[in-house]
């Protein structure tokens, strides 16, 4: 039976008919809103039941209105993780700030092997004051971008300042106690005392002087005898030892 219904038979049965005036019907008494009562009861109960349904319907409102408010509002991906000196890093399961007092690294975390130093690249090109750039044993990549054929790694020398420099420009090897100079097919090419270096390389000395793009080198080395304290510089006189064979420079 429908609420109209239900309403209809207690009109019927308590009111006797049509109502007259509020708070009066056919049979004795109505509520303010109309509602046949009666005379006994001290409340209407459709205005009771009436009520619950408002308070049930504000209720709900409130409750989807927050889980709106809620889904729309911008979060923090879950593998966001903020450290003090970093930037935002992803890969750990939930967000957590590192003040980086008294933290250790995780024990998957291991650091890279540190290469011995071998010497340093000097330019004042860009900068009156001078830019420095340390060479290590094997591989040093000279160029202003990423070094693709490693996976995408920064060059070991990265320099931004010079647009006519290819990403990956040249590589520096530091092994056995020789520096060569390989260009790695760059667009303007890689000089030694204005030399053009071919393919195969060139042997470096120290005191060198290397063009990459619009940028000059200054070569320095630095040897260590067998004792480990640090040797002279060589001989500026030394000759260069164009080495042969297979291209060395993909070799670390």
């Amino acid at each position: 039976m429908s609420d109209k219904s239900i309403w209809s038979s207690i009109a019927r049965r308590f009111g006797g008919g049509r109502h007259t005036a509020a708070g009066t019907s056919g049979n004795g008494h109505t509520c303010p809103k109309g509602h046949p009562m009666d005379p006994s009861w001290t409340s209407c109960p459709r205005c009771e039941a009436e009520s619950r349904q408002q308070e049930r319907s504000a209720a709900d409102a409130m409750s989807q209105s927050f889980s709106e408010n809620i889904e729309r509002s911008p979060t923090m991906p879950r593998d966001t993780m903020i450290s003090s000196n970093d930037e935002p890093r992803s890969g750990h399961p939930g967000t957590r700030v590192d003040t980086g007092e008294d933290s250790e690294p995780p024990v998957t975390q291991r650091a890279a092997p540190r290469r011995r130093i071998t010497g340093v690249l000097v330019t004042f090109t860009w900068n009156g004051q001078g830019d420095l750039f340390v060479l290590f044993e094997g591989r040093n990549v000279i160029g202003k971008g990423y070094v693709e054929s490693e996976g995408g790694r920064p060059c070991d020398v990265l320099l931004h300042a010079d647009s006519t420099m290819s990403n990956e420009h040249a590589v520096i090897l530091c092994r056995a106690g020789r520096y060569e100079l390989f260009d790695r097919q760059s667009t303007n090419g890689t000089f030694v005392d204005e030399r053009f270096v071919e393919s195969h390389g060139v042997e470096l000395k120290d005191g060198a002087k290397i063009r990459t793009g619009a940028t000059i080198w200054l070569l320095r080395k630095i040897e260590a005898d067998a004792s480990g304290a640090a040797a002279g510089p060589a001989r500026h006189d030394e000759p260069y030892d164009e080495p042969s064979g297979r291209d060395p420079s993909r070799v670390r």
